[in-house]
């Protein structure tokens, strides 16, 4: 089963024809994404002041250290007919949004990790302004070398425009992501410091958490130079299929913080939960936690889409539909389980009885 508003379009190349594949289908909702968007004029003229300029080419610079995510993004300029400085600019609308403390436009997702003897699962609901209810996508993407070996396999949730690994996805290697926005109120503003959409682009290519997090953190001889940075803080929730684990790991200024559960359950609604590091926090974090707090603990996948599903809180509710007060809307939820290997993707609320619209075997 396929749901228009979320098409799943498998892509095969190098990464520049991978990007332009992506660009060339779904130029529309790029085009729509990109000129229909809240942020809009706030993104031009960030672009045009002095202080964005200094932004933009600092990070233009760390990112061109990384050719192939280059390559990807050229691809995606051509195919979809839209200039790269445009491109480069979306891609680096996280951070923007933050400087300009333009929270409400930045996507703002809910996880649950559960680990248990006979239970291993990670649970997200994707949220996102309504400009993206339409116009995001799935892709399937098989990145080839010169020789024509797959050097990746994975499939991720994009919205429009943008490289994909910013909200969730999961690779051939049995590791799943997912995204989880913080408003740290620092930015890393040294030179190798990447645009959180890039390093989520590259988190995907990754094939063991024991890679990951050795170029996060640079440890082990062969990652010592450059380490992964963002300019700006996240939540990445990993799972880890072959080992049985998941694992939340929070990004900012001070580095990395990680954690996991031996037997219990995580949960992260855009706030840092175990980095000391002053953040802004927005009221629809305040509210789902509060939500959380009145629940049942999720024990399996059924018990997580009931927690991820809930609209108790009218008015930040955890399963968001946009009204007012809230501003943004859940467009999709999946849920890994790490011991089948199976990823369920869900396009409407996945309440009891509701099927998922797309499962993967990873």
């Amino acid at each position: 089963m396929e749901d228009a508003r979320l098409p799943c379009l498998k892509v095969t190349g190098s990464h520049y024809e991978v990007g332009r594949q992506v660009g060339e289908a779904f130029k529309d909702r790029i085009a729509e994404a990109y000129y229909k968007s809240e942020s809009f004029s706030e993104l031009h003229e960030f672009a045009k002041s002095s202080t964005g300029q200094a932004h933009l080419n600092r990070w233009k610079d760390a990112v061109e250290r990384y050719p192939n995510v280059v390559a990807e993004m050229k691809g995606l300029a051509d195919g979809s007919g839209i200039d790269y400085e445009e491109v480069f600019l979306y891609n680096c609308s996280v951070e923007i949004g933050i400087i300009l403390l333009e929270l409400d436009t930045i996507t703002s997702c809910s996880d649950l990790l559960l680990q248990q003897p006979n239970m291993v699962l990670s649970a997200h609901n994707e949220d996102g302004p309504d400009s993206a209810v339409n116009t995001s996508y799935l892709i399937h993407a098989e990145i080839t070398g010169n020789d024509g070996t797959v050097e990746e396999d994975f499939v991720a949730f994009a919205y429009a425009g943008i490289l994909p690994g910013n909200a969730f996805g999961f690779n051939r290697h049995g590791l799943s992501f997912s995204t989880n926005a913080i408003y740290g109120k620092y930015l890393r503003e040294n030179d190798a410091a990447l645009p959180r959409v890039v390093l989520g682009r590259m988190v995907l290519g990754v094939k063991t958490v024991d890679e990951l997090l050795n170029k996060l953190q640079g440890t082990g001889e062969q990652y010592k130079s450059p380490i992964w940075q963002s300019v700006s803080s996240f939540s990445l929730n990993i799972g880890d299929r072959v080992n049985a684990k998941v694992m939340n790991i929070e990004l900012s200024t001070r580095g990395i913080s990680k954690t996991t559960t031996e037997n219990g359950f995580l949960h992260h609604f855009n706030m840092f939960v175990h980095t000391p590091e002053p953040q802004y926090v927005h009221m629809s974090s305040v509210h789902r936690t509060r939500a959380l707090a009145t629940l049942e603990g999720p024990t399996d996948s059924s018990s997580a889409l009931n927690i991820l599903s809930d609209t108790s809180d009218t008015e930040y509710p955890m399963y968001r539909n946009g009204a007012s007060p809230d501003v943004l809307s859940t467009i999709a939820t999946v849920v890994y389980d790490l011991l089948r290997g199976v990823a369920e993707i869900y396009t409407t609320q996945p309440l009891p009885g509701v099927t998922p619209t797309y499962e993967f075997n990873f």
